[in-house]
């Protein structure tokens, strides 16, 4: 499993030290956990499958979360941006509370734009794009009304005191350090997904998201990053608490791909979104190549993206006459994923090295793994860090060349492919969402320890800090497994 930092949960206000987490019987048992988040729940498969173990034992749980609207008629965009709508719900004993804030009108009109750029755009198409980004910087606004909607409905919505407030990035922790001061939360973690600046493609929002993020970790009772490149990133910025805990998979869901018995055949699968950064034209230009050398070689695309680039993408294989190499399934439910994977010899997490997913921690390299796929991913990224610390994989610059030699290495030589796969399965069965959220908490109840108040006297509980697989799972390697 990846290390963990070894630090303090919580550091001291004053001196801006580290303290020693309270010992057990010493502080205040966490019963009560809000998230706030700028990202959809709704939408996000994965934040639903990681959402109820942040519940604690007997406690309480909210999630407080922006909505995304879709609708590109005029009229919508408009109510869209001068309106502030909430919606709350409960499922399963967890209050879900959506905020759709003003200036919350459709997004990604620039990124869709941009990202089919290089289609050949007509003279018309070419004026638009340059309409759009001139009137770009009118995103401002989205940010700016984004964390004091949070935080307002959170004041509203969320009685009584809460004990820990999970802010995920700048905006929600923005939130988050409002209800702190407020007397809402008693501590608030920063939880450290992404390099937020580096999705901001214009100078002046990129500029104040860093400085942003700068603040709050600094600011943060506890950071928890999902990767070792984040958290050495946060502590150069003068955090107080560092600690990595990583994404993690929903490890039982992939129990039919670890059981496959048969050999997969010649199958390059991609998980993920489509987008320009994705690494997919380079390997399609690989897959050209590998052809000539492995017969029948194919590339199984799951995921959407920008309308644009999709085109852009279906012209690039067009271009090289891979129609029938190419099999783009469109976006699929998170159960019929493992079988996808199971038809797959070697997975894909080759992004462009760009700022924001040098520091990624990719979701779909845990998923890979349980499923027993070695992945090719780009050194220099945090995605090579994954894979050479558990062994699951090949990490190569950015380039068609590279990729395709690792891919073809793992198509053909099966001892090499054979050695991945165990190690990948071996390390993502330490890596369930259960185990490391409750890591998560174990750490904020650790911090919570040393925020001890008046009247505050119930033991500090230590939940376990992995869930261990199940004996009955019949893939599973029978050493190593911890």
């Amino acid at each position: 499993m990846i290390r963990l930092a070894e630090m303090s949960a919580c550091a001291d206000d004053e001196v801006g030290s580290a303290s020693t987490p309270q010992a057990d019987g010493g502080g205040r048992r966490l019963q009560s956990v809000v998230i706030v988040t700028n990202a959809d729940f709704d939408q996000r498969a994965n934040d639903r499958d990681r959402l109820p173990y942040y519940r604690p034992p007997g406690g309480r749980l909210a999630l407080v979360y922006k909505t995304v609207n879709h609708s590109g008629r005029w009229l919508d965009m408009l109510r869209d941006a001068v309106t502030l709508r909430v919606r709350e719900r409960e499922a399963s004993g967890i209050r879900l509370i959506a905020v759709d804030p003003p200036f919350n009108y459709r997004g990604g009109i620039r990124f869709n734009a941009e990202a089919g750029a290089t289609t050949g755009t007509t003279a018309g198409g070419r004026l638009r794009l340059a309409v759009i980004r001139v009137l770009a910087p009118l995103s401002v606004l989205r940010d700016v009304f984004l964390s004091p909607a949070l935080a307002w409905v959170g004041m509203r919505r969320l009685r009584g005191r809460w004990d820990v407030c999970i802010g995920v990035g700048p905006w929600g922790s923005l939130a988050g350090i409002v209800l702190r001061l407020l007397g809402r939360a008693r501590i608030l973690v920063y939880r450290d997904r992404d390099y937020e600046p580096g999705l901001v493609p214009d100078r002046l929002r990129r500029a104040y998201t860093a400085w942003l993020e700068r603040v709050l970790v600094r600011r943060a009772d506890v950071v928890i990053s999902s990767g070792r490149l984040l958290a050495e990133l946060r502590r150069a910025q003068g955090a107080r608490a560092v600690h990595v805990v990583p994404n993690g998979v929903e490890w039982t869901r992939f129990a039919p791909a670890r059981a496959r018995t048969e050999r997969p055949g010649p199958v390059v699968v991609y998980v993920g979104l489509l987008v320009p950064w994705s690494g997919l034209e380079l390997a399609i230009d690989a897959l050209a190549e590998i052809r000539a050398r492995v017969p029948g070689a194919t590339l199984r695309v799951i995921g959407s993206g920008p309308p644009a680039y999709e085109a852009r993408l279906r012209a690039h294989i067009a271009r090289l006459g891979l129609d029938d190499a190419v099999e783009l399934e469109g976006t699929r439910a998170p159960d019929e994923i493992p079988a996808l994977l199971a038809g797959a010899r070697v997975a894909l997490a080759n992004s462009e090295p760009i700022e924001y997913r040098r520091y990624a921690c990719p979701l779909k390299i845990a998923e890979y793994m349980a499923a027993g796929v070695p992945v090719v991913v780009t050194a220099g990224t945090e995605a090579e860090a994954m894979v050479e610390h558990h062994g699951a994989g090949l990490a190569v610059p950015y380039e068609s060349a590279a990729l395709r030699e690792a891919l073809e290495a793992l198509l053909v030589d099966d001892a090499l492919h054979a050695r991945l796969s165990a190690a990948g399965v071996r390390a993502s069965a330490d890596l369930t969402w259960e185990g490391l959220i409750a890591r998560e908490l174990e750490l904020a109840q650790q911090c919570l320890g040393g925020h001890a108040e008046p009247g505050d006297g119930a033991d500090v509980a230590r939940p376990p800090v992995v869930n261990e697989p199940s004996a009955d799972d019949p893939a599973l390697p029978h050493s190593g497994t911890r």
